[in-house]
């Protein structure tokens, strides 16, 4: 999952590493939306912080650094959601999977 392409030159101006922004319907290259916090890195919007990313299939919920999924997150689609903690946009230890109000409970690790 590549978050930092910018969608058009209207999308990418040019600041500081450290601005940060809170944007809303963000379009990366890729065609998938963002929500949430960020800042700009040569000219390319990069998520950070507490943030929604929405792909045509599903969305993503949590915290971002520097691109990636970090720290506690859900992965929604349409009939089931997932909840978990990630590291570098993979899940990690314990999480819940919700399936038409199911819930299983799991255990995942990745290094």
């Amino acid at each position: 999952m590549s978050l930092v392409s910018c969608h058009n030159q209207s999308n990418c101006e040019i600041r500081p590493s450290s601005a940060e922004e809170n944007v809303n319907d963000y379009i990366f290259d890729d065609g998938h939306k963002y929500d949430g916090w960020g800042f700009y890195r040569n000219g390319n919007f990069i998520p950070h912080g507490c943030g929604k990313a929405k792909y045509p299939e599903y969305y993503a919920y949590g915290n971002f650094k520097d691109g990636t999924l970090n720290g506690p997150a859900i992965i929604s689609y349409d009939h089931y959601m997932y909840t978990m903690y990630f590291k570098n946009d993979r899940g990690n230890g314990w999480g819940l999977h919700i399936n038409d109000g199911h819930l299983v409970e799991f255990g995942y690790y990745k290094d």
